[in-house]
């Protein structure tokens, strides 16, 4: 077990609000045990941290030994802030799981006639992976957010063909760019109806980690307060447009009104998937009070970890010309007629741009893969985990691991960015225009690691759907900065927006969001941008 101090207590300060020191203590205490495994006290609970190949697969396994609904539930109580009763649906569900198989319940009702408590977890599955993880629905927000984001760079403040001074790259991504994200989700209504809503989203983000174990609240007062100004902005977002919304619209019934087909855009309510994850929260009888919860803990979930991966991306970029020209000359040739948009898949699986994004992601998400013991489990070494017991996998542990990330010549170790480190260069027959056939060097997507090395999304059964939308909005973004400024560095500043002071170094990962997904830079850029077109 690791060291505490002061037994029940250091450790769970430290895991709750410092949450780099426990990560480094216990790295620096498998390194000396030469053990895939340590244990530690959270409160009440036991927490185990494991690494290693078989210990990961293990908790990516689907298995009645372990499960991640309980996980579940607490973020339910304390991200989302879900009512008492709305909480008890899910719990009911997990209940109603335990006991009985799919095959002895209707899909519509229980043996006692109520209502299939199912609903609710498979309900929230459902929609995410139909709306993130299928093709075409997430081609209609990639298609809404390529507009929107050009919308907002084609503003008066980026006049085309002039220098702009004091640019700030975390404000242009947390602004501009989250934005475009947000808006292509939830529509332009939403921002009308909370103009700070973008303000408090942010201020949310921040704390975030600290409020998922729920702290008590006398203790931690600013931080609850922080939840309830961002969820009463998203109640009002919420009870404004779904009161608008004529839901009958493309229904037959609308009295020849133009129709908003269910596989289009529209300002109101957004995308087809905010509309039918509204929806799910109406027919589910859920208050106010969860909705708001559950509309903001949406926003943050597909928007508050892309953004710090944009934000790297461009700071690697800016600070080497080469790589910056090179992103702008790769993306080209998947720009559409016209010069102004992308075919975003031909754009994906450009092999740079797949490597740059494997990259940031490696070097820059820090989460806690978790698991709750549900029977005794062991794992890798003998050991056998008690009921009750929570199971987390870091991504640190793995992504940093010398032995699968280094590059043989020991030139660009693995806490180092190296936007090549997963293009591999082979001969190749290529047909020039008058069709003589030459060898050529062709590069190639080839990643490092295995998938137990590299799960910034998870893994198993509850892996995270918004992967790929994520993947793709990342890489379109970098393409689309490269390929319409011109950019020059300034300086590092710290984080004050364009009031920042020069910094004496570069960023680094912000202590403050290990363990809690994406996590931006300590410190800020500052950068002159020239737009082209």
């Amino acid at each position: 077990m690791l060291n505490d101090t002061i037994p029940y207590i250091t450790n769970t300060y430290q895991y709750m609000a410092k949450m780099q020191l426990i990560l480094s203590r216990t790295c620096k205490a498998l390194q000396k045990s030469g053990k895939n495994i340590i244990g530690f006290h959270v409160g009440p609970k036991t927490f185990f941290f494991v690494t290693g190949q078989q210990n990961v697969q293990t908790l990516f396994r689907s298995s009645p030994n372990i499960g991640f609904e309980h996980f579940f539930i607490m973020v339910l109580k304390n991200l989302i802030g879900a009512s008492p009763e709305d909480v008890y649906k899910f719990e009911r569900a997990l209940h109603q799981r335990s006991r009985s198989t799919s095959k002895e319940l209707s899909a519509t009702s229980t043996e006692d006639g109520q209502e299939d408590p199912r609903k609710y977890f498979e309900g929230y599955h459902n929609i995410l992976t139909k709306y993130l993880s299928a093709s075409p629905q997430v081609s209609i927000l990639l298609a809404a957010y390529q507009r929107l984001l050009s919308e907002q760079l084609d503003q008066e403040r980026f006049p085309a063909g002039n220098w702009v001074n004091d640019v700030s790259i975390v404000d242009f991504t947390k602004g501009d760019i989250a934005r475009a994200i947000i808006t292509s989700i939830l529509g332009t209504k939403g921002f009308e109806i909370a103009p700070d809503m973008m303000d408090l989203f942010w201020e949310y983000d921040k704390v975030l980690g600290t409020i998922l174990y729920g702290p008590p609240r006398w203790l931690f007062r600013r931080v609850y307060r922080t939840r309830e100004r961002y969820f009463e902005a998203m109640k009002s977002v919420f009870q404004t447009t779904t009161g608008e919304f004529d839901w009958s619209v493309g229904s037959g019934t609308d009295d020849g009104k133009e129709e908003v087909k269910a596989d289009k855009w529209e300002p109101i309510m957004g995308s087809p998937f905010w509309r039918e994850f509204s929806w799910w929260m109406i027919d589910s009888d859920f208050s106010a009070q969860t909705c708001a919860g559950f509309a903001g803990a949406l926003l943050i979930r597909t928007t508050a970890n892309t953004i710090p991966m944009i934000t790297w991306g461009f700071m690697y970029m800016i600070r080497d010309p080469a790589l910056f020209l090179a992103v702008r000359q790769g993306a080209a040739p998947a720009l559409l007629s016209g010069g102004r948009e992308f075919d975003i898949q031909k754009l994906a699986s450009i092999p740079l741009l797949q490597s740059i994004y494997v990259e940031v992601m490696r070097l820059h998400v820090s989460v806690n893969i978790t698991r709750e013991v549900l029977q005794p489990l062991e794992v890798e070494g003998g050991y056998v985990l008690p009921l009750g017991s929570i199971i987390q996998a870091p991504t640190g542990m793995a992504h940093y691991n010398e032995d699968v990330w280094g590059d043989d010549e020991k030139k660009h170790p693995a806490d180092e960015f190296w936007a090549e480190r997963h293009v591999k260069y082979v001969e190749e027959e290529v047909a020039d225009e008058t069709g003589e056939v030459k060898m050529e060097k062709v590069a190639l997507f080839e990643m490092r690691g295995r998938p137990s090395d590299f799960f910034p999304y998870g893994g198993g059964i509850s892996v995270c759907p918004g992967r790929h939308l994520a993947k793709q909005e990342i890489i379109l973004t970098l393409a689309m900065f490269a390929t319409r400024f011109d950019v020059e560095f300034v300086d590092w500043t710290t984080l004050d927006g364009p009031k920042g002071k020069k910094s004496d170094r570069p960023p680094e990962n912000n202590p403050n969001y290990l363990g809690a997904a994406g996590v931006p830079p300590d410190r800020d850029m500052k950068v002159r941008l020239k737009r082209l077109w």
